[in-house]
């Protein structure tokens, strides 16, 4: 299985989800995307990245997210980050840690559960993600790095 990934502009509060990750560190996306997600601010940013023919390259002042090959109950996929709330109302954020996708719970240092685990056994449903919404998990500096 080929990993997917989105990224996290930390600078300019963009998720960026059409993207390459080298093994530099650095990742890549092509001139329209670009376009379409920065828009006329895109000539603003442009002096962060690294040029190409038709394809820039960010490195670093970002937050990198592998994709879990799963979704919610309403087919959203699921990202490292993304915070799930079950129909219960218990908050969890999901974790790739040592090969596998875990859940924590806000404040908790102790991972809690397998995301597979989750998913089975409750109506879970993506409510945002740590770094645009990290009020979900209890203040606007709560998340990790």
């Amino acid at each position: 299985m080929i990993p997917k990934f989105r990224a996290f502009d930390k600078i300019n509060k963009v998720m960026l989800y059409e993207i390459d990750v080298y093994r530099d560190g650095t990742i890549g996306f092509d001139y329209d995307y670009a376009q379409k997600i920065y828009g006329g601010d895109f000539f603003d940013v442009k002096e962060r990245f690294l040029e190409g023919d038709d394809y820039f390259w960010m490195d670093g002042d970002f937050h990198l997210m592998q994709y879990s090959h799963r979704t919610d109950a309403n087919e959203i996929e699921l990202y490292d980050g993304d915070i799930l709330q079950d129909e219960h109302g218990r908050v969890g954020t999901i974790e790739f840690v040592d090969g596998e996708f875990l859940i924590r719970s806000p404040g908790s240092e102790a991972l809690d559960d397998i995301l597979n685990q989750w998913l089975r056994e409750c109506k879970c449903v993506c409510v945002g993600n740590r770094y645009q919404n990290p009020e979900l998990l209890g203040g606007p500096n709560d998340h990790r790095d």
